[in-house]
């Protein structure tokens, strides 16, 4: 947790909603958005307001049942 912010937290970033997708023990963090636009790379944490904390990890799995649904 750097500044009360953890990695893909949902913030408010210059009008725009984002994750945090890296960050400095500086208070600057790298935000993306869901589909993986890069908004910007060192955001300050002043410019930031939190929307909602993560709650999970976003995670890819790979499943056996990957290339029955691709058939479909």
């Amino acid at each position: 947790m750097v500044k009360g912010y953890r990695l893909f937290d949902k913030v408010w970033f210059k009008n725009t909603e984002c994750f945090i997708t890296g960050r400095c023990s500086t208070g600057y963090f790298a935000l993306k958005t869901l589909d993986g636009q890069k908004i910007h790379d060192s955001a300050k944490v002043k410019d930031l307001k939190l929307i909602e904390p993560r709650k999970l990890y976003l995670t890819e799995g790979k499943s056996k049942y990957k290339k029955w649904l691709a058939k479909r």
